[in-house]
């Protein structure tokens, strides 16, 4: 097998250093990583899934990787592999690979409307299976919703670790011209702070962990309108009936946050969504608030609900196709890094499924998986 350089996924593996020492080894790194990765692609369950395909496959993996090992590596050969990989190491990898494919993608970015911010979605996934047999762990993502791929991502632990661990990936960025979203767990002014200084823009939502933030925005709001002022600078608005159900969501935003004590406060938003059913006759009501550092004249409402809108790119783009199409909470390991080493690398299998020339995800797994040849491509391998 030819040295891969780190502009494919195979590379990175193959860039980080070999842990092992240098006695008693049998099998090339390599070829060790991209039969892992191949085996990944395949087996969305857990390293005994992926070794079974392995050892099924040896004879085309061997052929197609021009190799001659004796026999394919075994299964504990490939666990102590994922539990020696270098996370940090794996991370900085990833990390360079996918600003080298937001590069290639540059024209993605060219049709995002001139005006409009790039728009990074800052989140956490816990990884369930590792949990059940160890130490909980959440991986961390900053994620670029208009190329799909993941800006940069770290493991940490669960309940309240995730938000140094979010402003540990803003400080490595340079946010000019980023629009940064975020849940209300991310409503933290050292955040926002971290953001602003890094001449970045954040639109984030507020809930009851920021409980005085939240009634002075409701108390904006709540103020009444006098015949020349309204504390309501612009409303969105959009009604209709979807499944049988009258549905109307408003978004109403304020500039009136001179006395607001918050970093960068431009704006506030409220939200409301509510939903009428004939046929039960039962009502709801939503409402949620909102922050942001743009100013009017960056965005009216408009504008904010589609950014708003947008954040959910991560859940539905990256999250929800890693526990659905990947499988990643039935991986149960624990050992060293593995389950966040794993976790990354889904999460960039997940940049090269959106971008291989399919409109549907599982379409694009079905074609990378039906043949050992297609998975090898994919990955980089060949």
């Amino acid at each position: 097998m030819d040295p891969e350089h780190g502009t494919t996924l195979v590379g990175c593996l193959r860039s980080l250093e070999d842990p092992r020492s240098r006695q008693g080894r049998r099998y090339d790194w390599s070829l060790l990583v991209t039969v892992l990765l191949a085996g990944l692609v395949q087996e969305v369950g857990g390293v005994r899934a992926i070794a079974d395909w392995v050892t099924f496959h040896g004879d085309e993996l061997c052929a197609w990787l021009q190799v001659k090992p004796r026999r394919m590596p075994s299964l504990a050969t490939l666990q102590r592999v994922v539990a020696s990989l270098d996370t940090e190491a794996l991370r900085g990898c990833l990390r360079a690979l996918a600003e080298h494919q937001r590069g290639v993608l540059s024209a993605a970015l060219d049709k995002l409307d001139e005006g409009r911010l790039r728009l990074w979605a800052l989140d956490g996934k816990a990884v369930r299976g590792a949990a059940r047999r160890g130490d909980p762990i959440r991986l961390v993502t900053l994620f670029d919703e208009a190329t799909g791929t993941i800006v940069d991502q770290v493991a940490t632990g669960e309940g309240g670790a995730e938000i140094p661990a979010g402003q540990a990936l803003i400080a490595d960025q340079g946010l000019e011209g980023v629009l940064v979203t975020g849940d209300a767990l991310h409503c933290q002014r050292r955040t926002c702070q971290m953001i602003r200084a890094r001449q970045g823009h954040y639109l984030i939502a507020v809930r009851g962990n920021q409980p005085q933030l939240q009634a002075d925005i409701e108390s904006v709001f709540a103020t009444p309108p006098t015949r020349t002022w309204s504390p309501i600078r612009d409303r969105w608005e959009e009604q209709g009936y979807h499944h049988g159900r009258f549905e109307k969501r408003t978004l109403e935003v304020s500039s009136e946050v001179a006395w607001l004590d918050w970093p960068g406060a431009a704006q506030v938003l409220r939200r409301t969504y509510y939903r009428y059913n004939p046929a039960t006759r039962k009502e709801e009501l939503l409402v949620s608030y909102g922050i942001t550092s743009l100013a009017p004249e960056a965005a009216d409402a408009a504008l904010l609900r589609d950014y708003w809108r947008r954040h959910w790119a991560i859940e539905n783009g990256l999250h929800w196709v890693k526990d659905t199409l990947l499988n990643e909470d039935a991986c149960q390991v624990t050992a060293g890094g593995g389950a966040a080493a794993l976790g990354f690398l889904r999460g960039a299998l997940t940049a090269l499924y959106r971008h291989s020339g399919f409109s549907s995800m599982a379409t694009a797994r079905r074609y990378a998986c039906s043949t050992v040849e297609r998975t090898l491509s994919l990955i980089g391998a060949i």
